[in-house]
This record gives structure tokens, C-alpha cells and sequence, in this order.
């Protein structure tokens, strides 16, 4: 098991931090978020908005395979502020929690800690990843924070393919090369795919099974593939339960004054 290809998995930030380190010692209220607009009037998403997940908070368990290792977990979100998430095998390795400026995780089967930037991660790994681009891969969301620009729009049967050569959040270096596929049935999206400058850092996600909780609709299967210039590729598919919006959540992560510093 190379330690390079353990460092791209599917909640980015969250398993490479956490899952990557403990596989070295076993060897084997919320903002209204953003809405597309398309601004071709003939083009079938011209009179609609792409439904994107609305919710204050969001709680759900997740289990993935990944290098054919089988783990789990819970992700928390408040929307547009954090993302936290507790991973596990048998027990829990550790934790991470997200904010739009900063990462911080604590792997507790080492006892080792980690607070950054995601530039740091990006410098690091050569990942396209913030906090933004996150929360849009794990919920299905457009992302929320990066302007538009000029999209282009391509209709293909039952889905129009919404592209944009350039996005970027102003406050914040990294910009994406972002297309996203809607279904006009439900208006929801069911692949992202972006790059950045460099060819070899690309994300791509799918979306199915989409089951709704009031009012709100959710992919409850996401296949991610992800590639990285330092870092190599890996592809993985998260299956969410137990999902539940809206109820009041804490987001700890408790760090032991005794936890040795991840380095980056």
C-alpha cells in the first residue's frame, strides 16, 4: 500500500488527513446558497434554478471502501461554516473539522494533530480542494461561493451540461475549470467535473439515488475520483444513512496537549 495514493480520498481533506496516517501504523443559519442563472433564453434551464440542498444543519453516516479497506463514519455540516467528520474501523480513528479558512484534525490512533490552511494541503498534495468545493462534492451543491462568470450550456436528452472555463472564490488563490450536469426533472445535479491550471489536478463526481427529507432532496450515493499531481488517483463510493436536517449539532474535536504536530 503506497503512501502516496492514500493521501487522495474521497472526503479529501477529511480521510487523507486521518485515514492515511493510521494505515502507516498498521501497514496493510445558513447563507441562501448561490444559484446558477443560465442567461440563454431558448436553452431548457433558462425558467429554472438548480435545486441545490437548503438546510441549516445536516447530519449523516457514511461507509466507503477505499484501497479495499472498508471504513465508516459521521459528517456534520453547518452549512457554509463547518464540516466535521468522525471516521472509523472497529474504533474511531480520529477527526476533522473543516471551516471556510482552516482544517483541523486529530488522528486519535496515533495521537497526532494537525491545523492548517487549505493551501497548505494544495501546496502539499496538489489537490484541488477548499472548503467550498467540499461541501459542494459531499452534498451535491453547486459551489456556493465562487462566481459565475460566462457558463455555456449544452442539452443532451434529459440533461443540460452547464460549463464554466474559469471560477474562483476572491478570497481565495485556487480556480477551478467547472462543469456540472442538471437532470431537468428534478433539477438536481448529478456530475461535477473540474480542473485546475494543471491537467493533472481534477476532481469528478456522480451523483444517484436521490431520496428526499421534506423538503429537501439528497444523493444518497456518490462515486469520487480523484487525482492529484503529488499524489496519484484514487476512486471511491461514499453511501450515506441516516440522514437528518435541521437538528441541533456539535462539531468537537478535542486536541490532547500531548499530540505530536502533523507535518505538511
Amino acid at each position: 500500500m503506497k503512501n502516496r495514493q492514500l493521501y487522495i480520498l474521497p472526503l479529501a481533506v477529511a480521510v487523507a488527513l486521518i485515514f492515511a496516517t493510521a494505515c502507516k501504523s498498521t501497514k496493510p443559519s445558513a447563507t441562501p446558497s448561490t444559484k446558477v442563472r443560465p442567461s440563454v433564453a431558448d436553452n431548457s434551464m433558462a425558467n429554472n434554478k438548480i435545486d441545490d440542498l437548503d438546510f441549516e444543519t445536516l447530519s449523516m453516516n457514511f461507509s466507503t471502501e477505499i484501497m479495499d479497506v472498508s471504513v465508516s463514519g459521521q459528517i456534520r455540516m453547518l452549512k457554509d461554516r463547518i464540516i466535521w467528520v468522525s471516521i472509523s474501523k472497529l474504533i474511531e480513528l480520529g477527526r476533522v473539522k473543516m471551516t471556510p479558512d482552516s482544517v483541523y484534525a486529530y488522528v486519535k490512533v496515533k495521537n497526532q494533530a494537525f491545523q492548517g490552511t487549505y493551501e497548505q494541503f494544495q501546496k502539499k498534495f496538489g489537490i484541488a480542494i477548499n472548503f467550498d468545493i467540499a461541501q459542494a462534492i459531499i452534498i451535491g451543491n453547486d459551489i456556493s461561493t465562487y462566481t459565475e462568470g460566462t457558463p455555456t450550456y449544452k442539452v443532451t436528452g434529459n440533461t443540460t451540461t452547464i460549463a464554466f472555463d474559469q471560477r474562483r472564490n476572491p478570497k481565495q488563490p485556487l480556480v477551478v475549470k467547472h462543469s456540472m450536469v442538471v437532470d431537468h426533472s428534478t433539477l438536481k445535479i448529478v456530475r461535477h467535473n473540474m480542473i485546475t491550471s494543471n491537467p493533472d489536478q481534477r476532481l469528478n463526481v456522480d451523483y444517484s439515488r436521490f431520496e428526499s427529507f421534506g423538503k429537501a432532496t439528497l444523493p444518497q450515493i456518490v462515486d469520487i475520483s480523484i487525482s492529484g499531481t503529488n499524489s496519484g488517483n484514487v476512486s471511491a463510493r461514499l453511501e450515506f444513512s441516516k440522514v437528518q436536517l435541521n437538528q441541533k449539532l456539535t462539531y468537537p474535536i478535542s486536541i490532547s496537549s500531548r499530540a505530536k504536530t502533523i507535518s505538511l
